[in-house]
């Protein structure tokens, strides 16, 4: 689980940028990022993050897809 919540984590921050920059509604914002942009900024391979936001999604924590990222509990993601 601690992969996973470095993943929700950054992603978390990336959604939080784009508040503040005026590019998300509510909890969705299109984040031009690739799996290999998180594995790399996480020191983690691709096979893992892909795991990670997988299982994420899987739990309602959030879902990563096509660029669009959606917190659905961020409490848990936190």
């Amino acid at each position: 689980m601690v992969l996973a919540k470095k993943v929700a984590l950054l992603m978390l921050h990336l959604l939080d940028r784009a508040k503040v920059l005026g590019l998300a509604q509510d909890q969705t914002a299109r984040v031009p990022v690739t799996q290999t942009h998180i594995a790399q900024a996480l020191g983690l391979t691709n096979v893992h993050v892909s795991r990670m936001l997988t299982l994420l999604a899987r739990r309602g924590v959030m879902e990563f897809r096509n660029g669009v990222l959606t917190v659905l509990d961020r409490a848990r993601a936190e």
